[in-house]
């Protein structure tokens, strides 16, 4: 009996603080990224709540707030009944405009958008769709990622595709990243924001070759044979100029007559198909330079309505045509690593 009271009685040696480090840290983990919402990933429409915003005087509104303390130390001081009335007139309009702000966000609803395509070098264009679900406010906002921001102003019940332009330095996917909403609409005393975090990233595709070689053909019924060429038999008219097309496809004599930069088009049902094959590139081209090639290639191609084939290290696309068959391809080529090699 007197062993069994002794042992009840000693509950053992508190738990180390080594053993404590790992909930510790992922507290402090949840403390750090809860409150600025940096790996929340948003799928879907978004409604932001009173959860998700975030409000600030501005620097306005810290200069605002500096001078109604002023004015009532100096009312106090001289017993100015005239400046209490002041004080509290405008500190009601200072409340004021913080509600204010903080509706201009209380009823926005935020869609993503689609992936959007660009080359490397140029922007690339996400487009957010704004929906603004209050019934009698009108939003004034502003939406802004690295690089970009864009002004809107959305009617009460209707809804804005904002434009994002990102720019763009290499192929690849770049991530749209943490979209910021705010607005300091209508005063600019107060800032409310709120953080907005979507897996949407962009296909960046080499950029073409500005003078690229004629198509590489393969015609049908020619076995294993390979020739260059354009592969086009038959005119069919003129069209604007797009940077990719060959030197034999541009119309000279129209640009001899001042009419402008045009490119010849061609159709024919014996044109056979077009071979895009990374082994057949020049050796001196070093992997960025082979890739503009192709990409300007494919471009070509699909101008032409010529089927192609794509053999790169480690990937292969049947011969065929199309807006289908384009995005396989060049999304290939974004992708394309040396490793493959």
């Amino acid at each position: 009996m007197s062993a069994q009271t002794v042992s009840g009685g000693n509950p053992g040696p508190p738990p180390s603080l080594l053993s404590r480090l790992p909930s510790l840290a992922a507290s402090l983990l949840r403390l750090a990224t809860f409150p600025w919402k940096r790996t929340i990933q948003d799928v879907g429409p978004v409604r932001l709540t009173h959860r998700r915003i975030y409000i600030l005087p501005t620097p306005r509104g810290w200069a605002f707030m500096f001078t109604l303390v002023l004015m009532l130390v100096g009312a106090l001081n001289y017993a100015v009944s005239l400046g209490f009335l002041f004080i509290f007139l405008l500190g009601g309009i200072f409340h004021a405009a913080l509600m204010q702000s903080y509706r201009q966000l209380r009823a926005v609803q935020v869609v993503c958008g689609d992936e959007p395509e660009t080359f490397a070098g140029d922007v690339a264009n996400f487009v957010p769709v704004i929906t603004n679900t209050d019934g009698d406010v009108p939003l004034h906002c502003k939406i802004e990622v690295d690089g970009a921001r864009q002004e809107v102003v959305v009617a009460p019940r209707s809804t804005m595709h904002a434009l994002l332009a990102v720019p763009t330095t290499a192929r690849g996917r770049v991530l749209l990243g943490r979209m910021t909403i705010s607005s300091s609409y209508p005063l600019g005393l107060w800032r409310a924001w709120s953080y907005l975090h979507f897996p949407v990233a962009a296909w960046v595709y080499p950029k073409p070759e500005l003078v690229s070689p004629p198509l590489p053909m393969r015609g049908v019924g020619d076995g294993d044979g390979f020739a260059l060429g354009t592969g086009n038999d038959e005119f069919t008219g003129l069209r604007r100029y797009v940077p990719g097309d060959t030197l034999r496809q541009i119309s000279w004599k129209a640009l001899a007559r001042g009419a402008g930069l045009y490119s010849k088009d061609f159709a024919g049902g014996s044109r056979g198909r077009c071979v895009l094959d990374w082994d057949r590139l020049p050796r001196h081209l070093d992997i960025e330079a082979r890739l503009s090639r192709l990409s300007a290639w494919i471009l070509s191609a699909e101008r032409t309505k010529i089927d192609y084939t794509l053999d790169l290290p480690g990937y292969s696309a049947p011969a065929a045509n199309g807006p289908e068959h384009r995005a396989r391809c060049m999304r290939a080529l974004a992708e394309f690593r040396i490793e493959r090699r």
